[in-house]
């Protein structure tokens, strides 16, 4: 099985090596991981860093969001020809070291989609409140057009198997909706979904998704569900 590791990354400049040189060169059941980059329109020297970094990297000319840029990510591991993919942040805010965890409910429970929660672990009492609020407000937001409870519906730390990697010409836009799209799209297609517990580094309360992204997101969905 060969693993593509995808990480999005905006002006990641001073983290985006470090993110790399930790992701595990070997692990259990993989016979290739590579890391995929894509800069995201940055202003700085995300792609030359990442590159030097032993990643490959691809660059958007405009900011597209995270979303778009995990999509094409994902779909750069698609014509690869690779069989799985973890996306994870380039700010350092995801360990690599829990790739592993990610892996064993693909490989051992069946998961076709795996989702990093912050809620499940011990390091959640280390969440800025406002977003621990934005994260809930998020999660009943994506329930609705789901209907499955999921404890971290934003976590951007995620395992897409073989099977959810063919459904990726059901994503909408690949904007700001793009984590609770996933969801959405596993569950309607019948996918198994798990959660398992990671480790967060909370170092700058001001980075990740503003809240009020959220009725922005709550309307993108409403029209999906409307149009779809």
């Amino acid at each position: 099985m060969k693993l593509g590791i995808v990480i999005p990354a905006h002006n990641e400049a001073r983290t985006i090596r470090q993110v790399v040189k930790k992701i595990p060169r070997k692990l259990d059941g993989i016979s290739q991981i590579l890391p995929i980059v894509i800069d995201d329109g940055s202003s700085d020297d995300t792609l030359l860093v990442a590159r030097e970094s032993g990643a490959v990297a691809l660059r958007h000319r405009i900011n597209l969001g995270a979303g778009g840029a995990t999509l094409t990510g994902l779909t750069a591991t698609c014509r690869l020809g690779f069989d799985v993919a973890v996306t994870l942040d380039g700010d350092g805010q995801h360990d690599p070291n829990d790739i592993p965890t990610l892996l064993e409910a693909h490989q051992k429970d069946g998961a076709d989609l795996v989702i990093g929660s912050r809620f499940l672990s011990k390091t959640i009492g280390e969440m800025p409140q406002l977003k621990w609020y934005g994260n809930k407000v998020m999660n009943r937001i994506t329930y609705v057009f789901s209907h499955y409870n999921a404890t971290d519906s934003q976590s951007g730390f995620r395992l897409f198997g073989p099977n959810f990697l063919e459904l990726l010409h059901l994503f909408s836009t690949g904007g700001y909706e793009f984590c609770s799209e996933a969801i959405i799209i596993a569950h309607q297609s019948h996918l198994k979904i798990a959660e398992v517990p990671i480790n967060t580094i909370y170092f700058d309360s001001r980075r990740g998704q503003n809240p009020l992204n959220g009725a922005n997101i709550f309307l993108r969905l409403l029209y999906r569900s409307l149009t779809g």
